[in-house]
């Protein structure tokens, strides 16, 4: 089988008929690889959450225009009681951002392993055939995605990037993963530096005075944004069918502060 090569000139036929519509508004692609990437306890698995929400109601994410699709997220850190106090953190406090919603979350705690390639045919398989394509895939977090893999080993690195690629390619879907921090802040996220020059999009949470920001640190076709966004985390008091009373949290947008 040749190379499918393109001209120029489909090329420019392309950009004619291309949608040009972001998943989120100057901020994600509708295809692409990207990272959230913060310390750990920083508030990585609320922020993606609630823009999981945000996608599959189609409601703007904090002033950005957003396509409304399907999202698949691998919840592989954490256990399931986390996770159902975080969904119903915004059934309770952002009525219309769930309702919106329903029917368009998807959510899997089984494992899940980008070092081979077993896990990588049978989603893109499962993405292929369903009816509900997925627009954004969440891995939280790529630590747990790929127990295989050598994290500090550009050989196992790279082969787990391009499973991710390939998702990416063959699911027509923006793939996030979440990740943590190295011991050197400023390096970045843990492991080799191909893996930043992986991404299209790197998302930095850092911790502020009254939360966290949120700034675009990478942006491979998108202009970055000159000033972060600020986030808020609120307690709330959650109650089951039963009676019993437990607390959750949702992020609100906030107002710029130091770290």
């Amino acid at each position: 089988v040749g190379h499918n090569w393109l001209s120029d000139l489909e090329l420019l036929k392309y950009l004619d008929e291309a949608d040009h519509e972001c998943l989120i508004d100057d901020w994600l692609e509708q295809e692409g690889l990207g990272w959230v990437v913060a310390k750990s306890n920083a508030g990585k698995t609320n922020f993606i959450i609630d823009m999981a929400y945000h996608i599959a109601s189609g409601l703007p994410w904090y002033g950005n225009k957003v396509k409304q699709g399907h999202v698949y997220y691998f919840a592989l850190e954490g256990g399931k009681k986390g996770i159902a106090k975080r969904v119903m953190s915004i059934a309770t406090a952002k009525c219309e951002l769930f309702d919106k919603a329903i029917g368009r979350i998807h959510i899997d705690r089984d494992d899940f392993d980008l070092s081979q390639d077993g896990d990588t045919d049978r989603i893109i398989q499962e993405m292929t055939e369903t009816r509900n394509k997925p627009s954004m895939i969440i891995y939280d977090t790529l630590s747990e995605a790929n127990q295989g893999a050598r994290e500090n080993n550009i050989d196992d690195m790279k082969a787990v990037f391009r499973r991710l690629r390939r998702i990416v390619k063959e699911c027509n879907c923006f793939v996030m993963v979440l990740h943590h921090f190295g011991k050197n802040i400023e390096a970045g996220g843990r492991g080799g530096s191909n893996q930043f020059a992986s991404l299209d999009t790197e998302i930095t949470l850092e911790e502020t005075e009254h939360g966290f920001s949120a700034r675009d640190t990478k942006q491979r076709d998108l202009p970055k944004h000159s000033k972060p966004l600020y986030f808020q985390g609120r307690e709330i008091e959650l109650q089951n069918e039963g009676g019993k009373k437990f607390s959750g949290i949702i992020i609100e947008e906030g107002e710029a502060s130091s770290p």
